[in-house]
């Protein structure tokens, strides 16, 4: 809940103010997704994760903390066909891209700038050149969105500030696309 990433993400998100919904994809337990319901308590914070047992663990502590305004639900990146097309404000992922391979993360950032009313936020590891460290994908998500719609805004925001491992210091960046 405290990582310091956690802070300049919202602050970017905050970028599409006012906000009435978001989508976290991968949100896992929902840690970002809490902050942004604390944040926000008039907006509608939805959240998917492949995991179901993440899932279960969220739901517990959203009924803990009594927050009306977030629902978790199960499901993957690749599929979104529960939301309608720009149903959602903003539609973010924060390190679940990357486990994304190169043939599915296109239909991934289609999916989500679909639903998407005014952009989408990634916090993910970038780079120019497709790589993989045997556990992540390195995508190049500037030309990925470009390749999409050359008229998309796309703005990247470094991580060097933020104590985390080498390989996020250097190769993580929140990217913000403009619909």
């Amino acid at each position: 809940m405290s990582h310091p990433h956690r802070a300049k993400l919202l602050g970017v998100m905050g970028e599409f103010e006012p906000l009435n919904s978001v989508l976290e994809v991968g949100c896992a337990t929902g840690p970002n997704l809490i902050l942004l319901a604390q944040k926000y308590p008039e907006a509608e914070v939805y959240g998917l994760e492949v995991s179901r047992e993440a899932v279960k663990v969220g739901k517990r502590e959203v009924e803990k903390l009594g927050l009306k305004n977030m629902h978790l639900s199960a499901g993957n990146a690749g599929d979104l066909s529960r939301f309608a097309d720009k149903s959602v404000d903003v539609v973010f992922s924060d390190a679940c891209l990357i486990y994304i391979n190169e043939n599915k993360i296109e239909a991934a950032l289609r999916g989500m700038l679909r639903v998407a009313k005014k952009g989408v936020v990634i916090c993910e590891l970038t780079s120019e050149v497709e790589t993989t460290d045997g556990k992540s994908q390195f995508h190049n998500y500037r030309k990925l969105f470009n390749e999409i719609d050359a008229n998309l805004k796309v703005e990247e925001y470094g991580l060097e500030d933020i104590v985390w491992t080498d390989k996020w210091q250097k190769f993580g960046k929140i990217i913000k696309i403009t619909i």
